[in-house]
């Protein structure tokens, strides 16, 4: 039986947002429609709107939505609005401003308060911090968080909001990923890392250390304005960050990558560097991830100290049948569990089970 979803949203790019929206298109038993209506997912650009500070906002389609945009949208906001009762599912997948809004529209316009609709709420933002005014205002049957810290127990955030509450990090969006031949290597590293921690710089000076004369293919970038080209010995083998298309190539034919925490703890960067037959040196984020990457079954765990890293660098390119095993066992992990439609589907079955009076098993969801 098709599901009717409606996908509240804002016109600011949200990798969340974007993951699980691009996750509902592609699973063919789900109609999908949203409010307000994107031009940017579409390879389009949203523009006019107004940011928080005053001004006009403009936003285009980002680099790994736009070699395959998302489905033409064929219905109008007035048919959502004539039809808001037929939806099994209303998901918010942003608590911003267009996405509250849209919500607002839609109880004002037909006279409906929040409380009563199958409402769910994902909150896509950096840090764990809670947000009870938007909790409390519209009290979703459900409340998915991109970043839950492992330290606290599902059922303390549960306590904590009064509501059932879920992780839900970002995912691999494998419909825009270029085709290349991951068993085929031209580097035996590779690492592109963005600037947005502190302990991102040092795992970059550690890959640098690790070069040495026989290592003859290898690449790692940066942004242009680390102070590494100009302090590190091996600065010269840095290069500027690449645009997404080659970045992913370059990543699928490395021997090993690494990933680390950027502004937030679940970074983007994690599930690209899953997504091919690529071995990778992984930092924990400490937070809750469905059917997580396990130390030295899908990956290598190495700490944020860095200090263990050209150890390990060494050590997997020696082991190269270990190595291969491991890469696929990550790649085939994520292929199954962290893609943009797994992730969907995730929020929907235990959307389903929540709504539908069930209890929920965390095992089950790999929790």
């Amino acid at each position: 039986m098709n599901i009717k979803a409606l996908a509240l949203v804002d016109y600011q790019s949200c990798f969340l947002s974007h993951s699980i929206l691009t996750g509902l298109w592609e699973m063919e038993d789900v109609e999908v429609y949203e409010m307000p209506i994107l031009n940017s997912v579409r390879g389009g650009i949203d523009k006019d709107y107004i940011l928080p500070d005053g001004t006009r906002g403009y936003t285009g389609t980002t680099g790994y939505l736009q070699p395959h945009p998302l489905p033409p949208q064929l219905h109008t906001e007035e048919e959502v609005l004539d039809t808001i009762r037929d939806f099994d599912f209303i998901i918010m997948l942003s608590g911003r401003e267009y996405a509250r809004r849209a919500l607002d529209d839609i109880c004002v316009a037909k006279n409906l308060s929040a409380r009563t609709l199958p409402l769910i709420i994902c909150d896509g933002e950096d840090s764990d911090s809670i947000p009870r005014n938007l909790l409390d205002q519209y009290m979703p049957k459900v409340f998915f968080k991109r970043e839950l810290l492992r330290q606290h127990s599902l059922s303390f955030y549960e306590q904590y909001t009064g509501m059932p509450v879920y992780p839900l990090p970002f995912a691999a969006f494998t419909r825009s990923m270029p085709e290349v031949d991951d068993s085929q290597k031209a580097y035996d590293i590779f690492l592109s890392l963005g600037r947005t921690y502190p302990a991102r710089d040092i795992l970059i000076g550690k890959f640098l250390d690790t070069v040495v004369d026989q290592m003859l293919i290898h690449w790692i970038g940066t942004n242009h304005n680390s102070p590494l080209f100009q302090t590190h010995p091996h600065g010269n083998l840095l290069h500027d960050l690449l645009q997404w298309p080659d970045y992913m190539r370059r990543q699928a034919q490395a021997k090993i990558t690494a990933s680390m925490r950027g502004f937030g703890r679940d970074a983007l960067h994690c599930w690209e560097a899953f997504s091919f037959a690529t071995c990778v040196l992984y930092c924990d984020p400490m937070i809750w991830i469905p059917h997580p990457f396990i130390d030295r079954q899908h990956c290598v765990y190495f700490n944020e100290s860095c200090e263990d890293v050209p150890e390990k660098i060494r050590w997997l390119l020696a082991e190269e049948s270990y190595r291969q095993d491991l890469a696929a066992a990550g790649k085939r992990h994520c292929r199954a569990f962290h893609t943009t439609q797994a992730r969907a589907a995730y929020l929907l079955e235990i959307a389903a089970k929540i709504l539908g009076g069930e209890k929920i098993d965390p095992e089950e969801f790999g929790l």
